[in-house]
C-alpha cells in the first residue's frame, strides 16, 4: 500500500470541494460551512481511496468484469476500476460520515452520563452499517429503476 497517489490526491481534493459546493450551497451550506468541511471531507476521501478503495476497486474489476491490468486498454467512456471506485465511494462516504455524526449525537445527547468513547465507536459502528444496508437495499435498485424508466428527466422543473 503506498499512501502518496497524486491522481487520488488531486481528484479527492478536487471533489470533495466541488460536489459539496454544487449540491450544499444552493441547499442552505453556508461559504464559511463549506471551508470549514473542505479538508475533513478530502482527508477522509483520500485516506479511504488510497488505503481500501484502489485495492479493492482493482479486485472487483478483474473478478467480475475479467480486467487485466496491464493487458487490458481502457477505452473510451467506460472503465471497470473507476465503476467500482465511484460505486464504492458513494456507498462508503454516507455511512462514514452518518456514523461518525450520528453516533456522536447518540452518545452526547441521548446516554446519561459522561461521554465514553468506546461506546460512541459502537454507535457510530452501527450507524454506518445501517447506512450502508440502506444504501445497498434501498437506493441500488431505486438509482436503477430512475434510470430505467427515464423519470429524472421527468421530475425536471421547466
Amino acid at each position: 500500500m503506498n499512501l502518496w497517489n497524486p491522481i487520488t490526491f488531486f481528484v479527492s481534493f478536487i471533489m470533495s470541494g466541488a460536489v459539496a459546493f454544487i449540491f450544499g450551497i444552493p441547499n442552505g451550506l453556508s461559504v464559511e460551512m463549506w471551508f470549514y468541511m473542505w479538508p475533513v471531507r478530502w482527508l477522509v476521501a483520500y485516506l479511504m481511496v488510497v488505503t481500501f478503495v484502489d485495492d479493492t476497486s482493482f479486485k472487483l474489476a478483474m473478478k467480475v468484469f475479467g480486467f487485466r491490468p496491464g493487458i487490458d486498454s481502457i477505452d473510451g467512456l467506460w472503465n471497470p476500476i473507476a465503476f467500482f471506485m465511484s460505486f464504492m465511494m458513494s456507498m462508503l462516504m454516507p455511512a462514514i460520515f452518518n456514523g461518525i455524526i450520528i453516533g456522536w449525537e447518540i452518545e452526547a445527547f441521548f446516554v446519561d452520563g459522561p461521554f465514553h468513547f468506546t461506546h460512541f465507536l459502537l454507535e457510530a459502528a452501527l450507524v454506518a452499517a445501517g447506512e450502508l444496508v440502506v444504501v445497498l437495499v434501498c437506493g441500488t435498485p431505486l438509482a436503477v429503476l430512475i434510470e430505467k424508466k427515464g423519470l429524472l428527466e421527468k421530475m425536471k422543473l421547466k
